[in-house]
This record gives structure tokens, C-alpha cells and sequence, in this order.
């Protein structure tokens, strides 16, 4: 009620007095001490419901105060401070003590950020902040506030929760007792009887207490690394998951547990407690580039000696640098890396625990595929006896029963719906209303479904929409719907806060929405040092001279067109909160955690003309996960604009609503995207390369079976759902067996094995079908070519094979007269030696002849010269930076790696330098390069 209330819905009125009144006597009641037994029953949401409603009261009243009244001017008119200031003040603090008494410590972290610390002048303040954020204890004991006994008590507080001594553990709360008996304002009695409930949690969820769980000498040191870097306690899902018995056992896992409530710790903790620093390896997985930079650098920041930690990301290449196999070893890889890697390194033998992170991903069409099919060659792999353990990640799966027997009989899924910050769900719909919706909100009424309304209030749009299909209609009100999300976005920083996302589905969108945002703003006064910097960084792309004008702003807009230091400019700058308007494509918002207060979902349908389709459900909730940062807030909102341009089957009313309704419900069983007869036959052929060249893989990893073919079928989570890829894996063997073309990959003895030629195909990564073709063609390759050339023919000659699933790249080898892109096939030499020059793309693209003969009003080098700005020109610009991007730094590279390969069993392939020329490709541009698409991209 009380956040409807400060949203101005028409939720049932009460007084905000009656409200505070209320939310104190409920948390009167968790400060007895006979809650302290049953402290850890707080870490179910469910139990711990009143006092979760108590702590968002007493946080919306304070800031009530602050709406109400300029408490910043009276500061300035009053030294002493006012009563208005005090009295939030110690709001706050009540507010911060009541999301820590039920372990909510990353809210209470959130709650201290708005205290004022010249106001902190007591000890029971000092206690109370130091008991509901453990992390402030170490500025506590710095404060002058402090007394002799309070002082010990925090030392000894804190040396248990470094070590985890037991016998400082029972002495605790009977010490901080003894401080409650003092002579005090009334205020900080409160406060210190809240504190002692704070205190159990810190007991209860201390890191340190981990080490009882494992008493292996690596464990201990990894644990004791990782309290030294400050983190001390655990979240409330992840004490659950550890006493649920995750670390002990060493059956297959799935875990679900909400963004932001520390699945990459768990990862790290199961990994080091099966290590034993005699040359075993753990294989961290995740879809990602930018998440598997951000995995990497958590491990490097908690790497003791005995461990070394690894980072493979990219396309498929098997390079890896020599093990030390007298320590333990993490690799951290993209699902292509770690495919490749296992295919040419004899890593098996040695791995004890394999980490998928974001494992719904199996749905994500060929990348998915790849994910699902190396999860079944590991599970054959266990078949076969190897002491492994599959542990699968997931913040956004509901119904995994299917998922965990596929893991195995005895898997185990480890679950738990806790959250740090509260999830807020809303949409503004054509009639002008914004109503939130209870959602999966721990505290909403058993009478009321997910998609039911908290409340709603009136809110008209600004530019009337009407619902449109046809090319033409849609791009005539794209204006309009750019003016109304504007105007949402405004609405929302300045009623609920920001940073604001507004998370679209093409680049066009992401910067005519920041360009409608940026264009009722003035330019910020004052210096921030992150924006300074990325508007000097954006002084060197003079086609950018629209966005760097939005960034002084405040606003900035983030695609895969930027150039790399650009867009990290830009998440540092958001960061830091020098940025209060970002608009960007679903990659950054499904990426890594940024601190985000509110995201606005402009496209809720998705894809172009005919292919267009709902958000998926498992999008949805990934995208609305990363909003309410856990530490820096204690809510998110999530708003879906009610955008009316698209299919008519989606956007006639009841089709929206329908739609709609499905985002906020549980989404289904996860599906394979194996043997899905619905899917497009090209799509179809590309997944069944895919499985070509994953049974390839599994033959010498399965030397003993005698039907590989079944046994990887039947290892897939395809036949969970009883879809068979037996008859793709049949006709796959079939062809590894013919020898009507040459040399077979594959001998049918039992059990079958590979030839000298199917094992450089393996080593591949690509398909029977595509090997044979490089063996017929590459024999036409003549010498004294330059890079370039050679690049072009290749890219002409394999642009269009089934593992090359980038659309702007099959369009311009295919020669297509209809096609409107820029870029013709003639041009490739051109661009190959523009991309080893390290020319910049914009350059490049200028000197495109349909770039030089375009007839658009604004001609292509007055836009590139940052003259005049065009969204034709920039929308040719945004294909033509993809398949630049894809073309000669990820697919070139993984076929010139192939090349070279198979021209060590066959000689007709000429001896060119292939895997230099792969490293120059892939290795020549020295900006960051993070594909929305395409092989080991993001």
C-alpha cells in the first residue's frame, strides 16, 4: 500500500502516520528476544512478509519527508539542522535496522547510502548502521562516537566474522545485551533492539562459518580470500542453498535463485571446495562476453595460490595457454571456447566441476543447441565414470523438473525466491492509465493473481497512436511513440528515480529514443569525471556529434555500432551515475548488472515483419531482473510501454493484453531447440551442422560405444519433451561414414572411430558437410594473394554454409539485385584490407561505391563528417559495422583455423600461413568487440 501510495495509485487511502504507527508495532514484535531461535525462518520471504512490509514503510515514510519538504534548503538556511532532517534521519536508520533484522543486508546497504554521515553522532546509531551492513563496521570503529565497551564488542564482532570462531560467536549477542542495558535516548534503544536481531543474521550468514563445510586447505584459503576483500556475510538464498547441503554433495545441481542474490559465489564456493591443487580443472560456462569478463574478474579477485584462473572468450579457436598441472586450474569460456577447448586438449581426465551459467539458454536457437548438446557430452562423460560434477545456473527458470532428471536421478535443485530488492511490475496502456501490478511480490494478498493491479493512475499519453502494421504507418509514428516513452521516462526518474533503462529492440530505436529524452533536457551543470571522459572519447567519431550532444545531457544511447571504448565509457558513466537516460538493446540489459532504478521496455514485441513475435517470457524476466541493483536500491520497477505498432495478430487489444499477461506469469518448461520441426528449414539445417559436428566430437570422447549415435540422443534434453534427434543423428552418421566423396571422416568398426581425416574435422568445429566442401575448393586458392583477397574468397565461398547463421553476410555473398545494403560482394577485398589496416569502420564505409552513389538527402560522408545527422545512413551503418564485426573478426578467423587444420591430413590445401592469418584477423582491431550475434559474441 504504502508504495502504491507514494506512486499516487488509488490504492485504499491511510494516513502515512497510520501507516509508520503500524509498520513500528509489527516490527516491535521482531524485537524480542525469543526471535532470535528462529531468526533463520526470516529467510523465507513468506514468514518474514510483515516485518518486509514494516522496513518498505518505514523507507517510504522517510522519503515521504524528503517530497514533502526541501530538507537540502533548510539545511542550508539551519546550522543546527532542522527537526524535519532529524527526524528523517533517524527514519532512515530505523529503516536500514529493519531490512537487516530479517538479513536483508544489501537494502539496509541501499537505505545507508541517503544517511547523512555528519548526522550519525550516537552510539546507538553507530551500532545500529554497523549491525544491519556489516561492511560498515570498519567505519564505525573509525568514529570518535564510539564507546570503550562498543568498540570491543565491534572488534570482537569482527574477528568472528573473519575467522568464525565459535567461542566468539556464543559471547556475542550476550556482549551487545550488556550494551542495550545502558542509559540511552529513546530512539537508539529501538535501534539497538532491532540490532540484536541483526546481529543473529550477521552469526547466522557469515561467510566464515562456510569453512566448517569443507576441510580441504585450498577451501579454507579461498573462503578466507574471499572475507579479506570484504565480503563477510552471505544473502539469506545462498545460506539456504549451502545448509540445504549444495557443498557437501556431489550429485549434478540446478540452481534458481533471483538476479543479484549471489549465484556466481555459489559457482565459485562448489568449485573450490572439489579442488584439490593437483592439477584438477573446473570449466566455468557462460553465453556471454561481457558476463564471462565480469565471472573472470570475481575469480581473479579472490585467486589464491594453488589456483590459476583462465579466460577464453570469443569464436571457436582450441589455442590455450600450457596448464600448470601442479596447481588447480578455472577456465572461464563462452560455450564455443569450451567446445573447442575440450575437442583439442586431454582436459576430461582431469575436470571435477562444470559451471553453466544463464542455462536457459538451451532456448537460444543454434548457440543453444551447441549449450545443450556439450551439457550431453558431459553427461556421457559421467556415464563412463568421470568424477564430475554439472552444476546449471539460472535466475529466470520456474519449472525445472524436467531440467534436473536430466541431469540424472539423484541431480538436485536447489531453489529459493528470496530477493534483496522488491520487483515492481507496470505497464501504461493506450487509454493513458500506468497501473502496477502485485507480480511475484512476497507480500501480495493471497486474493489477487501476479496480474492483478496494485493500482493505477492517470497518466495520457502526449502524442496519440493508433495500432499499424505496415511499414509505412509504423515509421510515421515511430515520433510519437519516441515522444511518449520520453515522456514516461521523465515521468518515472522524477517521481521514483533513476538511472532510467529503456531497454528496445533495433539500434534505430535505442537512439530515437535517446534522442527524444535528450531533446527536452538542458545540458548539466557541474563536472563529472566519467562523462568528461566519454565526451572527449566521443570527440574522436565525428559521426557521434548527436549522442555526444545527448551525454552532456545526461542521456546516451548503447548498441553494438558504438566503437568498444564507447560503449564502456558509457556503463562506467552509468556506473557512477553520470548518465540518467540510457536507451539500449536487450544485450546490455540481459548483460551485466548495472545500477539500473527503473527499466522501460519500449518493444515488447520483438523481431521484424512476419517473424515477429512476443518477448519471450524468460527475456522478460531477465531484462526486469537487472533493474533495482541489490545494494544500491531496494526496488526496481519495471514499465512496459504499451507500444501499438507491430503484427496485427499481437497489437488489437485482446491480443496486447493476452500477450502481456504472459510476461508476468511463470514462463514454461524450458524446450529444446533440438528436433523442433516448427522452426525455419535453414535454421533447421544450421542446428543439424551443429549436431554434426557434436557427434564428431563425442566418437573419441566415447571410445567404448558402440552406439554413440543413440547414446548422444538419448544424452540430450531434447528426449525429455520425447522429441528423438535419433534420425539427425542417423543420417549424420551416415554421412561420416561415406566415402563417395574421398576419404570417410569416420570407420564403421565396433565401435566406430575416426580417420586421420575426421579428427582434423573435429577439431574444426564445423560439419562434415562444410570440411568437404574446404577440401573440393580450397585447392582453387592460388598463391601470391594478399590477406585480403584471400579473405574475400573465402568469405564469397563459405558466407553461405550452414554453421554461417549471420543474415547480412549470407545476403551479400548471395548477390541478391534486390538487396539495399551498402556493402556488395565485389567489396570484400576492400573491407578485408580496411579491417587489417585498422581503419576507422566509418572511413571504411564512405568509401563503399553505393556509399559514394547514394542519393539519400543527407549524403553518407556529411554523416560520417558529423555534419548531418540521417537514420537512413545510420541504419545501413549499423549492417554494415555487423557484418564487418562478423565477417573478419569472428567467422573468418574460426574458417582460417579450419583451414589450417585440415591441410595437415590433406595436401592438396595450399600452405598458407592459416592460423597467422586467423590470429591477424581476430587480433588486428585493438577495440573490445561484443557481438549482438553470431559465434562467441554477446
Amino acid at each position: 500500500m504504502a508504495a502504491g501510495m507514494n506512486r499516487g495509485l488509488n490504492v485504499e487511502p491511510m494516513r502515512w502516520s497510520e501507516l509508520l504507527a503500524i509498520a513500528q508495532r509489527e516490527l516491535n514484535e521482531y524485537q524480542l528476544k525469543g526471535q532470535l531461535d528462529r531468526a533463520s525462518e526470516l529467510y523465507d520471504e513468506e514468514l518474514a512478509s510483515s516485518l518486509i512490509a514494516a522496513a518498505r514503510i518505514i523507507l517510504e515514510v522517510a522519503n515521504r519527508r524528503t517530497q514533502d519538504h526541501d530538507l537540502e534548503g533548510l539545511a542550508d538556511q539551519d546550522l543546527d539542522f532542522s527537526k524535519e532532517i532529524e527526524e528523517r534521519h533517524l527514519l532512515l536508520i530505523l529503516a536500514a535496522t529493519a531490512f537487516g533484522m530479517y538479513g536483508n543486508f544489501p537494502s539496509a546497504a541501499a537505505v545507508q547510502r541517503q544517511v547523512n554521515p555528519e548526522l550519525v553522532r550516537s552510539e546507538g546509531q553507530l551500532l545500529a548502521l554497523a549491525m544491519s551492513n556489516p561492511s560498515r563496521i570498519g567505519q564505525a570503529l573509525r568514529s570518535s562516537h564510539l564507546g570503550v565497551e562498543a568498540r570491543e564488542f565491534l572488534e570482537r564482532l569482527n574477528m568472528f566474522l573473519l575467522t568464525g570462531d565459535e567461542v566468539e560467536n556464543e559471547q556475542l549477542v550476550k556482549h551487545f545485551e550488556e550494551l542495550m542495558t545502558g542509559h540511552r535516548p529513546l530512539a537508539d534503544v529501538t535501534f539497538l533492539r532491532g540490532g540484536r536481531l541483526c546481529l543473529k543474521h550477521c552469526i547466522n550468514l557469515s561467510i566464515a562459518r562456510v569453512l566448517k563445510y569443507n576441510g580441504s586447505y585450498l577451501f579454507n584459503k579461498y573462503v578466507k580470500r574471499i572475507i579479506s576483500q570484504g565480503r563477510m556475510c552471505l544473502l539469506p538464498p545462498q545460506y539456504n542453498v549451502i545448509q540445504n547441503g549444495f557443498l557437501d554433495s556431489e550429485e549434478n545441481a540446478v540452481v534458481t535463485i533471483p538476479t543479484s542474490t549471489g549465484k556466481t559465489l555459489l559457482a565459485e564456493l562448489a568449485i573450490a571446495s572439489r579442488m584439490t591443487g593437483r592439477g584438477d580443472i573446473a570449466l566455468y560456462i557462460t553465453p556471454y562476453i561481457a558476463l564471462g569478463r565480469q565471472v573472470y574478474e570475481c575469480f581473479q579477485e579472490h585467486v589464491i595460490e594453488g589456483i590459476d584462473v583462465r579466460g577464453y572468450f570469443g569464436t571457436f579457436n582450441s589455442h590455450i595457454d600450457q596448464i600448470d598441472f601442479t596447481n588447480s586450474t578455472v577456465i572461464i569460456a563462452t560455450p564455443e571456447r569450451a567446445d573447442a577447448i575440450l575437442r583439442s586438449n586431454d582436459l576430461y581426465s582431469r575436470l571435477r566441476t562444470v559451471v553453466f551459467d544463464e542455462a536457459h539458454g538451451i532456448e537460444n536457437g543454434i548457440r543453444g543447441a551447441r549449450l545443450e548438446a556439450l551439457i550431453a557430452r558431459m553427461r556421457l562423460q559421467q556415464i563412463q565414470g568421470l568424477d564430475l560434477r554439472i552444476i546449471l545456473l539460472s535466475a529466470v527458470l520456474a519449472d525445472v523438473e524436467d531440467l534436473r532428471k536430466w541431469l540424472g536421478s539423484d541431480a538436485e535443485h536447489y531453489d529459493d525466491s528470496w530477493r534483496p530488492t522488491a520487483r515492481r511490475l507496470a505497464i501504461w496502456t493506450t487509454d493513458g492509465k500506468l497501473g502496477w501490478l502485485y507480480g511475484a511480490d512476497p507480500l501480495r494478498p493471497i486474493s489477487k493473481q501476479g496480474s492483478s493491479y496494485l493500482g493505477r493512475k492517470t497518466l495520457e499519453w502526449p502524442a496519440a497512436m493508433w495500432p499499424a502494421s505496415q511499414f509505412g504507418a509504423i515509421r510515421s509514428q515511430l515520433p510519437s511513440a519516441y515522444e511518449n516513452v520520453s515522456f514516461l521516462a521523465r515521468y518515472v526518474r522524477g517521481s521514483i528515480g533513476g538511472p532510467v533503462l529503456i531497454a528496445c529492440y533495433s539500434k534505430q530505436t535505442t537512439r530515437g529514443v535517446a534522442a527524444a529524452v535528450a531533446s527536452t533536457l538542458k545540458e548539466l551543470d557541474g563536472i563529472s569525471a566519467d562523462r568528461e571522459k566519454l565526451i572527449e572519447c566521443l570527440h574522436m567519431f565525428p559521426h557521434l556529434g548527436a549522442l555526444r550532444n545527448m551525454v552532456s545531457r545526461g542521456v546516451a544511447y548503447h548498441n553494438s555500432s558504438l566503437p568498444g571504448e564507447v560503449k564502456t565509457l558509457i556503463e562506467k558513466a552509468l556506473k557512477s551515475r553520470s548518465l540518467q537516460f540510457v536507451a539500449a538493446t536487450t544485450t546490455l540489459a540481459e548483460g551485466v548488472d548495472l545500477p539500473i532504478r527503473c527499466t522501460i521496455i519500449f518493444d515488447w514485441l520483438i523481431g521484424f515483419g512476419e517473424n515477429q513475435t512476443p518477448m519471450a517470457p524468460l527475456l522478460f524476466r531477465n531484462i526486469a531482473g537487472r533493474c533495482g541493483r541489490a545494494g544500491e536500491f531496494t526496488e526496481g520497477d519495471t514499465i512496459i510501454f504499451d507500444n501499438v505498432l507491430g503484427q496485427p495478430a499481437f497489437v488489437n487489444e485482446q491480443s496486447r493484453r493476452s500477450a502481456q499477461a504472459r510476461l508476468f506469469s511463470d514462463p514454461p518448461a524450458l524446450r529444446s531447440e533440438i528436433a523442433n520441426d516448427n522452426l525455419p528449414d535453414d535454421l533447421q539445417d544450421s542446428i543439424k551442422a551443429v549436431l554434426s559436428s557434436q557427434l564428431m566430437a563425442a566418437i573419441p570422447e566415447n571410445p567404448d560405444d558402440d552406439a554413440i549415435e543413440v547414446s548422444l540422443s538419448l544424452a540430450l534434453y531434447a528426449s525429455q519433451h520425447g522429441a528423438s534427434s535419433l534420425k539427425i543423428f542417423e543420417d549424420i552418421r551416415a554421412e561420416l561414414l561415406s566415402d563417395e566423396l574421398g576419404e570417410p571422416f569416420a570407420r564403421a568398426a565396433s565401435p566406430m572411430w575416426l580417420t586421420h581425416l575426421g579428427q582434423a574435422a573435429n577439431r574444426t568445429g564445423f560439419g562434415p558437410g562444410t570440411c568437404r566442401k574446404i577440401i573440393s575448393d580450397m585447392p582453387a586458392v592460388k598463391d601470391g594473394l594478399t590477406n585480403s583477397q584471400v579473405a574475400a574468397a573465402l568469405l564469397k565461398n563459405f558466407g553461405v554454409c550452414q554453421e554461417q547463421n549471420n543474415y547480412i553476410l549470407k545476403e551479400v555473398v548471395t548477390g541478391r539485385k534486390s538487396s539495399k545494403l551498402f556493402v556488395k560482394m565485389h567489396d570484400l577485398e576492400m573491407l578485408g584490407e580496411g579491417w587489417l589496416n585498422g581503419s576507422l569502420l566509418t572511413d571504411i564505409f564512405v568509401t563503399l561505391p553505393k556509399a559514394q552513389q547514394s542519393k539519400a538527402a543527407i549524403p553518407p560522408l556529411l554523416w560520417a563528417a558529423g555534419e548531418a545527422d540521417s537514420e537512413f545512413v545510420a541504419a545501413q551503418y549499423d549492417k554494415f559495422v555487423e557484418l564487418m564485426e562478423y565477417a573478419f573478426g569472428a567467422f573468418l578467423p574460426w574458417l582460417l583455423r579450419a583451414i589450417a587444420t585440415l591441410s595437415s591430413v590433406v595436401r592438396e590445401i595450399p600452405q598458407y600461413p592459416w592460423n597467422e592469418m586467423a590470429d591477424l584477423f581476430e587480433n588486428c582491431r585493438t577495440e573490445v568487440r561484443e557481438l549482438d550475434s553470431g559465434i562467441g559474441g554477446d
